[in-house]
């Protein structure tokens, strides 16, 4: 009795563990397939596509790479040191006449080593001007990264705003197909008691085969939005992306002098145009100090010798050493020298020039977005207040409906109302929400 006991419990032992086993496994599938997802924050967007962007990470790259000439530029300026070795090989060695006598004054073989140390005096500017325009290039290529910045927070602010418009569009089709699904159980009832004309049910009927129809199309739609705002994050097309409900509606509106002033003070474009009128002013000195000398302090030691390990010169000195200033001038080169410093005062123009023309596209730009958002605001009002009318309508129509105070054509007339109204109240907050974020690019407004 004792031994059959023990088997059974064994058997419900055995029969527990694997059941659990089973469990277990069939759950933890269970969450790999339904994960809990936390819808992405605009934020949450906007950080991984600046840590994904390839061509960030390129201007990153020209960033570094404009460091290192500026450390090159700065090199430059410092005492260089340098070795020469040669070798002279003389078929006729060279010789004096003393008393009728060939005496012979240097070998076949000579070898020659030399170390020089040479330091920039004088180079009318050259050495230092190039030193700051290279920190100048740097700089320049900085503000770039930033405006690259600013362009991916605008592209992503854009394509987050309309893949969740979209997004409430769908919703709102979806709910229009459950209204006139319902509509259409309430006609049907209707037809049968002979209160409701078939025309009328027909109606109802034409109107949820569209209302599903434009529910398709409002899928294709988030579908779409929803591949562009993948692509800017730098993932697969077709993963799914959910997103917090997050509208902007600003507080206050600008003025244009108010936004015009900061876009000047903030928007990279514009520093780097100011910052490339300043290089090309020290480009122009550059190019003038080649009418002026080039003065170099140098100094040497040579070792001469009539073996390859230079270990005696029985013909003259062996070791010497000497300190020298060298002056360089060039003082005719065909007007290569004019012609430089003209091509350096036409790039000094161009810079002027463009500085003028971003100033003024930049104007054009924050006007525009100014207008826009205004515009927006204006629209979001009007159709805040037209969807509250709409709902009341077609609450209205309805219930008069099931009393059989109003025609199917009423009631279908208010379910259409209610989804344009819904619609373009979406839409508006869409709009809305992207005249701001290209109001805040045109102002340079930094992410925070």
């Amino acid at each position: 009795m004792r031994a059959y006991l023990k088997i059974v419990f064994c058997f419900f032992c055995v029969f527990f563990f694997i059941f659990f086993y089973f469990l277990q496994n069939s759950f933890s599938a269970y969450l790999s397939i339904n994960p809990k997802v936390e819808p992405y924050s605009l934020n949450w967007c906007i950080i991984t596509a600046l840590k994904r962007n390839l061509t960030l990470k390129e201007k990153k790259l020209s960033v570094l790479e404009s460091q290192k000439d500026v450390t090159i530029q700065f090199k430059k300026m410092l005492p260089t040191i340098s070795t020469k070795y040669s070798y002279v090989g003389l078929k006729n060695v060279n010789v004096i006449n003393i008393m009728g006598r060939d005496i012979a004054v240097s070998s076949h073989d000579n070898y020659d080593w030399q170390i020089i140390i040479s330091q920039p005096i004088f180079e009318a500017g050259a050495l230092l001007n190039n030193y700051k325009a290279a920190k100048i290039k740097k700089r320049i290529t900085e503000l770039e990264l930033t405006s690259l910045k600013n362009q991916i927070i605008r592209d992503v602010k854009i394509a987050y705003f309309k893949l969740l418009m979209a997004k409430k569009i769908l919703e709102e089709r979806k709910s229009a197909v459950k209204r006139l699904r319902s509509h259409l159980i309430d006609a049907k009832s209707l037809f049968e008691v002979g209160l409701l004309d078939k025309n009328d049910l027909l109606a109802s009927k034409v109107a949820l085969s569209q209302a599903i129809q434009d529910e398709i199309k409002a899928s294709h739609d988030v579908m779409l939005l929803r591949s562009q705002l993948n692509l800017l994050l730098r993932r697969e097309l077709t993963a799914p992306l959910y997103i917090k409900d997050s509208f902007i509606i600003p507080e206050r509106v600008l003025s244009f002098s108010r936004a015009l002033s900061m876009a000047v003070r903030n928007r990279p474009e514009l520093k780097a145009a100011k910052l490339a009128i300043k290089k090309a002013e020290l480009l122009l000195d550059i190019a003038r100090s080649n009418y002026l000398p080039h003065i170099n302090l140098n100094a040497i030691y040579d070792r001469k010798g009539i073996t390859p390990d230079l270990s005696d010169n029985p013909y003259g000195q062996h070791e010497s050493e000497e300190v020298s200033v060298v002056a360089t001038w060039n003082l005719w080169s065909w007007g290569a020298d004019k012609d430089r410093c003209q091509k350096a005062s036409y790039f000094l123009s161009q810079a002027r020039i463009n500085y003028k023309v971003i100033y003024n596209n930049i104007s054009i730009e924050v006007q525009r977005a100014l207008l826009k958002q205004k515009e927006a605001l204006n629209a979001y009002k009007v159709a805040k207040e037209s969807l509250q009318q709409a709902k009341e309508n077609f609450d209205i129509n309805q219930e008069k409906f099931r009393e059989k105070l109003v025609s199917n054509t009423d009631v279908l007339d208010a379910q259409d109302l209610l989804v344009k109204a819904r619609t373009r109240y979406f839409k508006a907050l869409a709009d809305i929400s992207i005249a701001t974020s290209q109001l805040d690019y045109a102002i340079g407004k930094a992410y925070q």
